[in-house]
């Protein structure tokens, strides 16, 4: 009984302490504006700025970047940069096996990188390797419908 007692109040200290995190590293986050909406046709001047493009759903966790919307898709513009170069705060996007994620980095471990999206709760599952990086962030579109 007190064992119990003892793990539930444990589950919850932890619980505190991790969205207290989770909120430290939203503070950090570097400066991007917000998403800008941009009509089909203008995409071809957003590759003329020398930026790779790549899509990304909005689900909500990143807004006011990416908002959220039934099937929106956003189009990132990604910098290449060497994976060591990366750091906490960063907005990067990733590969995983259900697509193309944009989070914020929030600590490097021996793992990878553990990232979270800005309204997320807890933490992401999936850890950012050098392999499965993208890009950093330096712009995102939304495409009008």
């Amino acid at each position: 009984m007190i064992l119990t007692l003892v793990a539930c109040i444990g589950a919850a200290v932890m619980a505190v302490i991790v969205a207290e995190e989770i909120q430290r590293h939203r503070s950090m986050i570097k400066a991007l504006p917000p998403s800008q909406t941009v009509a089909p046709h203008e995409i071809d001047g957003m590759l003329r700025e020398g930026y790779p493009l790549v899509a990304v759903l909005g689900t909500g966790s990143m807004q006011p970047y990416i908002p959220a919307g039934d099937g929106l898709v956003a189009w990132v513009m990604v910098e290449r940069c060497d994976f060591s170069l990366l750091g906490k705060g960063d907005l990067v996007v990733f590969r995983t096996s259900h697509g193309n994620i944009l989070h914020q980095l929030a600590q490097l471990t021996a793992a990878g990188w553990i990232t979270s999206g800005l309204h997320n709760s807890s933490y992401d599952n999936t850890r950012v390797y050098p392999e499965t990086f993208v890009g950093r962030v330096a712009k995102t579109y939304i495409i009008k419908k």
